[in-house]
């Protein structure tokens, strides 16, 4: 058997040779910088945090448990994301955006520039528009209220029953560049105020819904500036009659 005498000066070297290479091995194991370019042929795995002074590149498929990211982040070519995309703040895309699936936006959709709908746009609630609302095409409507003045720039084609309730004191109110205040019925180009045209015999029918009422027919003549003549023309009592006398209906 040999044996080896180390003396004390030795020793001490290798005491500290030894503790150097813990000191190197915990820098590594903590804290690890490369001065230049990594490659790896299989798994790159951290379990710890992973800090990058400069551009990461991966040229494959990476799967990611999940991405924070503190600045902006650009993405070249296409960003596909198989489930739910949530942003704690705005989510701003420069480009067109193509969504195949159906998108849900529960907080709203404002948009503040020209918006494009190449398919039907389907609205289960009120739609309600700050400003103007623009439509080009056919619009069908199960139903429509106006708070407010809707004009009308072309030819307004009503093919069923069209009631009209609860209407301002004006009641209807036709005017028009070529036909100017003329309301026509059978007709698009009427040449007096009222004009009906039918096949057969027009007819003008006056009813009322109250238990012994009666209707009226009034007609006024202005003399001069403020003189206005009227004359009421009604059905006489127990309607076998028609009654034609001065003064006004109501």
């Amino acid at each position: 058997m040999n044996r080896f005498f180390i003396n004390k000066k030795e020793s001490i070297a290798i005491t500290l040779a030894g503790l150097a290479s813990v000191l190197l091995v915990a820098g590594i194991v903590y804290s690890s910088t490369i001065g230049t370019n990594i490659s790896t042929g299989g798994t790159l795995t951290a379990t710890g945090a992973t800090s990058l002074g400069n551009t990461l590149g991966v040229t494959g498929l990476s799967t990611l448990a999940g991405f924070i990211s503190t600045a902006s982040s650009s993405v070249a070519a296409n960003f596909n994301v198989a489930g739910p995309l949530s942003a704690s703040s705005t989510l701003t895309v420069n480009g067109a955006s193509t969504l195949t699936g159906l998108s849900t936006l529960t907080g709203g959709f404002v948009s503040s520039a020209s918006s494009s709908v190449a398919a039907n746009f389907n609205v289960a609630g009120p739609l309600s528009a700050s400003s103007t609302l623009t439509v080009n095409g056919l619009s069908t409507l199960g139903g429509f209220l106006s708070s407010a003045s809707s004009s009308v720039n072309n030819t307004f084609g009503v093919t069923g029953l069209a009631t009209l309730r609860y209407a301002s004191t004006t009641g209807i109110s036709v005017t028009d560049n070529v036909n100017l205040s003329k309301l026509g019925v059978g007709t698009t180009t009427p040449t007096k105020e009222i004009e009906v045209t039918t096949a057969g015999t027009s007819t003008l029918y006056l009813d009322t819904s109250t238990a012994n009422g009666s209707t009226c027919i009034q007609m006024t003549q202005k003399l001069g500036s403020a003189a206005v003549i009227s004359v009421r023309m009604y059905p006489a009592a127990g309607g076998a009659s028609l009654v034609v006398e001065p003064g006004s209906c109501k």
